[in-house]
């Protein structure tokens, strides 16, 4: 089970007249309450269309589509105190914004990608379940219809491109168009990441989209980070892609970090593996640990490997760490094992330390 790095669970607990109230939207528009809604058509290309909505006026205005969202995702929306569902306050600071097991979501939902613009320059991006409340707090909204996929990938990939090195656009801008574009059902959304995540690019963006290929692009996204662990030359990329790996639901992924913390030339990469081994709770994830702290030749790494024991869920490290106390062949092994049981509030932990210390 992989730690939920981008998910918040919350308890839906909200009355109706919490909400907003909100006009009959447009045809195909999403829940959006306190707009100045427009609708327009997108059909002659969707970069143009977006550029004349910002085109009219001085004022902000945001211009929001819907695409295909990827298959079996969670409920994505803004979270309010107590974690509880809130509407989402485009224009709003400091509002909670992540994906729920909670609300139940169907399987095929769409996803709602939003810019915000000041004249033509986009200066924020958000995505969000199709489904999720939103509050534009009196800006003009312009939905567009007849939006292309692939043209969707496109423009917030040029977003992303354009940000990097540029003093202009604020980095957050290209962040949040890549959070979007992971969340496309559309291969060129595999294209554009696998490209973001390659030699040539910012250490930042290639991390970034390492990070996304991992929660969000399935098999394709694991094959992907499988040859970076394997082949990048940088250590610290493939130590980003060992842990964006570690979030994937793909098949097959533990066997992949497994190979690395035995084959890895670096010993800082090889320990790493082993750490993110552990939190992924793999079956294997103990004996694989267990026999890195007896064979690997750096002795960081054992150490490294001892630490892994006690990430491990369910207190499943306690016995090997147990085991180690007794019979480990180095001292410094022996004393790392004590040093992490005394820790531990696990009962067999504590049973093995007291005799220990009346022995």
């Amino acid at each position: 089970m992989r730690p939920q790095i981008t998910s918040f669970v919350l308890v839906l607990v909200l009355a109706a007249s919490a909400l907003p109230a909100q006009a009959p939207p447009a045809a195909g528009a999403p829940p959006v309450a306190n707009a100045k809604l427009e609708t327009a058509s997108a059909a002659a290309g969707l970069e143009a269309a977006v550029h004349q909505a910002g085109a009219r006026g001085q004022e902000p205005v945001w211009a929001a589509w819907s695409v295909p969202m990827i298959p079996n995702q969670r409920y994505v929306c803004c979270l309010g105190k107590n974690w509880k569902q809130t509407a989402c306050h485009l224009e709003g600071k400091n509002q909670s914004w992540g994906s729920t097991d909670d609300i139940k979501a169907p399987p095929d939902q769409d996803l709602l990608v939003l810019v915000r613009l000041q004249g033509r320059e986009i200066g924020k991006v958000g995505a969000y379940s199709a489904n999720c409340q939103l509050d534009a707090d009196g800006r003009r909204f312009v939905w567009l219809g007849e939006v292309r996929p692939e043209e969707s990938v496109a423009l917030l990939a040029k977003v992303i491109r354009s940000s990097e090195g540029s003093a202009k656009r604020p980095a957050h801008v290209a962040e949040e168009a890549m959070t979007a574009l992971s969340f496309h059902r559309n291969a060129r959304a595999d294209d554009v990441l696998e490209d973001l995540a390659s030699p040539g690019r910012s250490d930042k963006m290639r991390e970034d989209a390492l990070f996304w290929l991992g929660q969000n692009r399935g098999e394709r996204g694991a094959r992907f980070l499988t040859r970076v662990m394997a082949s990048d030359a940088d250590d610290e990329i493939r130590k980003k892609a060992i842990f964006s790996l570690s979030q994937s639901e793909a098949a097959g992924v533990a066997d992949a970090i497994i190979r690395v913390s035995r084959e890895d030339r670096v010993a800082d990469v090889r320990g790493e593996a082993l750490f993110w081994l552990a939190q992924m709770g793999d079956p294997k994830a103990p004996d694989v640990i267990f026999q890195a702290i007896d064979r690997d030749p750096d002795m960081e790494v054992r150490k490294k490997g001892v630490f892994a024991l006690t990430q491990l869920p369910k207190g499943r490290g306690t016995p090997f760490l147990v085991r180690l106390g007794r019979e480990g062949k180095q001292r410094e092994i022996r004393k790392e094992a004590l040093f992490w049981l005394a820790q531990s509030d696990d009962p067999a932990a504590l049973q093995y330390l007291d005799k220990v210390l009346n022995e």
